[in-house]
């Protein structure tokens, strides 16, 4: 019998993005090639339907070490789940909508520990490292599409 609850850290960020929906999605299906404050960031494995990565960054000094599995799903959303490390479960899914000739980008990410230690760290965790990172990834896309837009 399992005395936890299954409450999770959840957290969610938003940016507009000036491009159509079909640029910002082709660069942020490159995920996590655009992060530059990432240590690695290895791709294994990638498909017009699946990323597979293996990625480090530092974290207060301290360099933590994951691997995850993105699903794609063309110019809709891109569903990450952290597959190994100390996150391992986190999901973090994106949402691509068209706005006029811009389009917003919406990723919203959920944390979920499997046992009573778990439940206890969630929120802590998810604090710490969850909504830093996604406004620095969601801003790097923006910097990565309107670049390459004014560029091309």
């Amino acid at each position: 019998m399992q005395f936890y609850s299954k409450i999770m850290y959840r957290a969610k960020r938003a940016i507009v993005i000036d491009e159509n929906l079909e640029k910002v999605y082709a660069i942020a299906q490159t995920y996590p090639r655009f992060v530059d404050f990432y240590k690695k960031k290895d791709v294994i494995f990638e498909s017009q339907e699946k990323i597979v990565v293996r990625m480090a960054s530092s974290f207060y000094g301290i360099v933590l070490h994951w691997e995850g599995e993105g699903i794609k799903n063309k110019n809709k959303s891109i569903n990450f789940t952290q597959t190994k490390g100390l996150l391992k479960g986190l999901r973090a899914d994106w949402m691509f909508e068209p706005q006029d000739n811009k389009t917003k980008v919406t990723i919203r990410a959920e944390l979920r520990f499997n046992s009573l230690l778990g439940e206890i760290l969630e929120r802590p965790l998810g604090l710490l490292f969850v909504p830093n990172t996604l406004i620095k990834i969601l801003s790097l896309l923006k910097n990565a599409v309107e670049n390459k837009a004014s560029v091309t």
